[in-house]
């Protein structure tokens, strides 16, 4: 489900930014960092990635094999508010993928609801009238029969 819903729509980079928070408790250091860390996932992949933060020296000295990854640093010295949290510092997700399903607006809108959105009104067109006159022609002719046949049913139920 992770992989699917969460890894599939996030870039290298913002897999970074969230794996490092969550699990060092931390925000990356730099673009030096997440570049880093994103060539290994593109070299080794993301398990390898995973494997790698959770085998680190600053997660063994932070938090052990017994202590769960928690957020580090929030208070600051010369701040009156602290940090926020890293869970509530990402969406859920990127700008990449946000700017993918607007693209997908008319794909969604047609499918979805069965609407078209008024700035995608002009890529759709009409269908033939022909076209139009042969459907309704057929769905009358189907309407009747379905008709014919209940009736048929019934009238034959009543005799027997």
């Amino acid at each position: 489900r992770f992989q699917q819903g969460y890894y599939q729509c996030s870039s290298n980079y913002r897999m970074v930014d969230q794996i490092v928070g969550r699990v060092l408790g931390r925000s990356v250091s730099g673009e030096t960092e997440r570049l880093a860390w994103s060539i290994v996932i593109a070299e080794k992949g993301f398990t390898c990635f995973v494997d790698q933060i959770l085998e680190s020296d600053e997660y063994m000295t932070n938090f052990g094999y017994d202590g769960a990854p928690a957020q580090r640093g929030r208070l600051i010295p010369g701040r009156s508010t602290g940090d926020m949290p890293i869970y509530q510092r990402f969406p859920r997700y990127g700008e990449e993928w946000k700017n993918s399903l607007i693209a997908r607006e008319f794909v969604n809108k047609t499918f979805t609801t069965g609407g078209v959105s008024s700035t995608m009104k002009s890529l759709v067109g009409k269908p033939p009238e022909w076209l139009i006159k042969t459907w309704l022609i057929l769905f009358a002719i189907g309407g009747f029969e379905i008709t014919r046949v209940i009736v048929s049913i019934g009238v034959s139920m009543v005799r027997s």
